[in-house]
């Protein structure tokens, strides 16, 4: 089964990104980039090139590692957290692996939290990063 790594170009998914590279050599699989853009937000041109951009850039890292990566751009009906937990359902998911920021209890309050929500409604394991 292979893992999802939620990857934005972050510096916390980069670092998520490196953490699930490693534990895909150790147990030989693949990983899914999944980025997701919820649905409500307009097209721009600019932020479109540059996530398939990043995209492409972790496809070259898990590949330069001997890992074979899927990059995947998610746009549906739903949260990034809803979306993701839909994606690792429907591909049978081994694992979640997100990078985590720390917020002030405010920030979640008004923002939510992607990774709690994915933490606790994921049908696999889910991997957190700092």
């Amino acid at each position: 089964m292979k893992m999802i790594v939620g990857y934005d170009g972050s510096r916390s998914s980069k670092a998520a990104l490196m953490v699930a590279i490693e534990r895909a050599q150790r147990i030989g699989d693949g990983l899914y980039l999944v980025c997701v853009r919820e649905q409500h937000l307009e097209a721009d041109p600019v932020q479109e090139a540059r996530l398939h951009h990043d995209l492409d850039y972790a496809v070259t890292l898990c590949r330069e590692a001997g890992v074979k990566g899927e990059a995947r751009l998610l746009q549906g009906v739903g949260t990034v957290g809803e979306q993701l937990v839909q994606f690792a359902r429907e591909n049978g998911a081994g694992e979640i692996v997100l990078g985590i920021t720390k917020l002030s209890r405010v920030s979640k309050l008004l923002l939510g939290s992607t990774a709690q929500y994915v933490i606790l409604k994921a049908p696999c394991p889910v991997l957190t990063v700092k």
